[in-house]
């Protein structure tokens, strides 16, 4: 099953105004100047990776699509997930983070699901031994 991550909203936005920024120097400068085309090209692949983020859990493994990263994790090797950040009352948007132990010392950070309960849920019963730390009361 695919989850899509939730999104940022100062994360958004504070891109989308480096965005706009960077765009508006480029008609505003006379001269050509690569660096600040590199800029604006540069943010705007930031932001659409961001968004495309996903997680897919198949009968073995938990498959992270994560900006360039695209990371198979077998289920017995997951240990446990820890949130942090601060959740908001929302079911599209949050600030929370989910930080995942796998391996003996491997761990990655990655943006909280869409429909976390669905997640975890479908986690659990693929990999009954994970840890759940900090999990949000709503």
């Amino acid at each position: 099953m695919k989850f899509k991550v939730k999104q940022n909203p100062f994360h958004m936005l504070i891109l989308l105004l480096t965005i706009f920024f960077f765009i508006a120097l480029f008609f505003i400068q006379e001269t050509n100047n690569i660096y600040l085309s590199c800029m604006i090209l540069l943010n705007i692949i930031n932001f659409l990776f961001v968004y495309k983020s996903t997680y897919t859990i198949t009968d073995e493994s938990l498959i992270i699509k994560y900006y360039f990263t695209n990371t198979e994790i077998p289920f017995n090797d997951l240990q446990h997930m820890k949130y942090y950040g601060k959740p908001l009352d929302s079911n599209k948007w949050t600030r929370q983070r989910l930080e995942i132990m796998y391996g003996l010392f491997d761990i990655i950070t990655v943006c909280v699901p869409q429909d976390e309960e669905t997640f975890i849920r479908l986690l659990k019963e693929k990999c009954p031994n994970i840890k759940i730390i900090n999990k949000p009361a709503n």
